[in-house]
């Protein structure tokens, strides 16, 4: 059996034991799509998305998936979105609540929350969300995003 083989397994798992495991299904697009079954990409795409309601990671999968898909509107769409509630303030704080059990956060500690929430993947899709702005004239939207990934130095 090979590795996707077993990470498909062990997804399905997951989703059996506990079938609100958004994560699992974005998981399964991932394989499904690297497998062409587009249909069924997108469908566990989605279905981690209404289980996951607004997660930036459940919604750069589906931005994934519909861009190896050829659907770049859409695609861009859901990088977007992404992009935007993981450099979203309020956002922030309620990912380091959750994740730390903590209600308060350091000021200048904020920015660096929101870059080492970011996978090198997503990474890869808001610099082409960015590029994407770009070509369509929407250059301060590209240079935000630009910004927004280059770590600042510990004075700014």
């Amino acid at each position: 059996m090979n590795q996707i083989s077993l990470a498909e397994d062990a997804f399905t798992r997951a989703i059996n034991q506990n079938p609100l495991a958004a994560k699992a299904y974005a998981g399964l697009a991932l394989i499904y799509q690297q497998r062409g079954q587009s249909e069924q990409a997108m469908t566990s795409a989605q279905t981690a998305l209404f289980i996951g309601g607004s997660s930036p990671d459940l919604l750069d999968v589906a931005g994934r998936v519909a861009l190896q898909q050829g659907r770049l509107e859409e695609a861009m769409w859901y990088f977007d979105l992404s992009f935007k509630l993981i450099f979203d303030q309020s956002f922030s704080w309620q990912y380091y609540n959750r994740t730390y059990l903590r209600f308060f956060l350091a000021p200048d500690l904020v920015p660096w929350l929101r870059l080492a929430q970011i996978s090198i993947e997503q990474a890869d899709d808001y610099i082409l969300l960015a590029e994407q702005y770009e070509l369509s004239g929407r250059k301060d939207e590209a240079q935000e995003i630009f910004k927004a990934l280059t770590p600042r130095s510990d004075d700014s």
